[in-house]
C-alpha cells in the first residue's frame, strides 16, 4: 500500500481542533492511535498502513499541544478529563464508535486513564511501553521520594522557572519551565538524544559507540536533561528505524509548536491519579477490557520498573482481562517506529482475537 494512502486533516472536535491522520476505509473498524513524547502522528505511520491494509480504519490524532493540533495556555488543560472530551469529540466527528484505543509513550499512558474513565467508549486497549503506574500512586510524590536532590527527568518537567520550584498547577499565568528553555535551543539535537538514548541497550546503538554523556553528576544541581544524555550527530549517528526524512519530520513539528504542551503532560501527573481514583477504585482497582501489552524488551521504561518479568506482574494485577504481553527482542522504546512489523502484527492478532468481545461497563464519569 502507498503511502498516498494515509491523510491529515485538522477537525474541529468541540474541545479543540486536532490534526488527525488516518489511512484506510471509512466504514472499516476503527483504531485509535495516540503518540507519545516527544512525537506527533507521524509515529504512527508504519501502523496506519498497516493497520488499513489489514481491514481497519485507522486515526492518529496530533494531541492537544503536538504537532499541528491547538495548543491551550494553561496546564490543566493537559489532565486527562480534557484529553477525554477531545477523543470522544473526535469519535463524534468520525459518526463511528472506537474499536480499540491504542497508545504508545504518554499516549500508552492516556489509554490507562481513557479505558478506567470510558470503558464503554473503549472496549479494547492496547497499550505500549507504558505501565499502569500512574493508577496506582501518585507519580511526582513518589519520584520526589525517591531522587530527592537527582534529576529524574519527569521531576525535571515539572519544575518552574529555577531548580527545585515546584510547577504552580493552578497558577493559570504559569507558562514555562527550563525544561522548554533547554530543548527549544537546538531542536534537532535533543531529539535525536531522546531517540537514542530509549534504544540504547539495542545492538544498532551500542555499535555507534556515542560519546559519554558530558555530565555524570546525578545531582539535579549539576544540569539538565540534554547533557545527561550521549552526544549524537545526525551526520553520523541516525539509526535505520529514523531515517534523515522521518528524523526531518520530528524536528520541524517541535521547531512549530514548541515543547510545553507536550510537557504539561508530565504536569498534571498527580492531578490524573487524582481524577482517575474513584472509578479505579469503583472497579475494584481493575481495568475490565482487553487490554494487549507491547513493548521492546530493551526498552528503557521498562527496565526503570524491574524489567519485563516485574512489569508483567504488574500488568496481571490490574488487568481483568491481559490478553498477552509481547517484549520484542532488541527492541528499545520507541517500538512502533523501531520494530514496526512486529507491533503491527502483535496488534493485529490482538484485534482479530477480540472481534467478539461484548464492550464492558459503563461510563464511569
Amino acid at each position: 500500500m502507498a503511502m498516498k494512502a494515509m491523510s491529515a486533516r485538522v477537525v474541529d472536535v468541540g474541545s479543540c481542533r486536532l490534526r488527525v491522520a488516518s489511512a484506510g476505509e471509512a466504514t472499516a473498524p476503527l483504531v485509535l492511535l495516540l503518540h507519545g513524547w516527544p512525537e506527533f502522528w507521524y509515529s504512527w505511520r508504519h501502523q496506519l498502513l498497516a493497520l488499513a491494509k489489514a481491514g481497519y480504519h485507522a486515526v492518529a490524532p496530533d494531541l492537544r499541544g503536538f504537532g499541528g493540533s491547538d495548543a491551550p495556555e494553561h496546564v490543566k488543560d493537559f489532565d486527562c478529563l480534557e484529553i477525554a472530551k477531545d477523543m470522544l469529540g473526535l469519535l463524534k466527528v468520525l459518526g463511528k464508535p472506537c474499536y480499540a484505543l491504542v497508545g504508545h509513550d504518554w499516549g500508552g499512558q492516556l489509554v490507562w486513564y481513557l479505558g478506567c474513565l470510558h470503558p464503554q467508549a473503549f472496549p479494547r486497549l492496547c497499550v505500549m511501553s507504558t505501565p499502569p503506574v500512574g493508577l496506582l500512586v501518585a507519580p511526582i510524590d513518589q519520584l520526589s521520594k525517591q531522587f530527592g536532590d537527582n534529576f529524574n527527568y519527569v521531576l525535571y518537567h515539572n519544575e518552574f522557572q529555577s531548580y527545585g520550584t515546584p510547577w504552580p498547577t493552578e497558577d493559570p499565568t504559569a507558562r514555562r519551565g527550563p525544561a522548554e528553555d533547554e530543548y527549544e535551543a537546538d531542536v534537532e539535537s535533543f531529539l535525536l538524544a531522546v531517540y537514542l538514548a530509549g534504544a540504547a541497550s539495542t545492538a544498532e546503538v551500542k555499535a555507534m559507540e556515542l560519546p559519554k554523556p558530558r555530565c555524570q553528576d546525578p545531582k539535579r544541581s549539576a544540569g539538565g536533561f540534554r547533557d545527561r544524555m550521549r552526544a549524537a550527530d545526525a551526520s553520523k549517528h541516525l539509526p535505520s528505524w529514523m531515517p534523515r526524512h522521518a528524523l526531518d519530520r520530528f524536528v520541524h513539528a517541535f521547531r512549530t509548536s514548541g515543547f510545553r504542551g507536550g510537557l504539561n503532560y508530565y504536569r498534571c501527573m498527580d492531578r490524573n491519579f487524582e481524577i482517575t481514583q474513584s472509578a479505579f477504585r469503583s472497579a475494584g482497582g481493575k481495568i475490565h477490557q482487553p487490554l494487549l501489552f507491547i513493548a521492546g524488551e530493551k526498552d528503557s521504561v521498562i527496565k526503570s520498573y524491574g524489567g519485563p518479568k516485574a512489569n508483567k506482574l504488574l500488568l496481571e494485577k490490574v488487568c481483568a482481562d491481559l490478553r498477552g504481553c509481547t517484549f520484542i527482542p532488541d527492541c528499545g522504546h520507541w517500538n512502533p517506529q523501531e520494530k514496526p512489523g512486529e507491533t503491527s502484527a502483535a496488534l493485529i492478532d490482538f484485534l482479530e482475537a477480540t472481534k467478539h468481545v461484548a464492550t464492558p461497563g459503563h461510563s464511569r464519569l
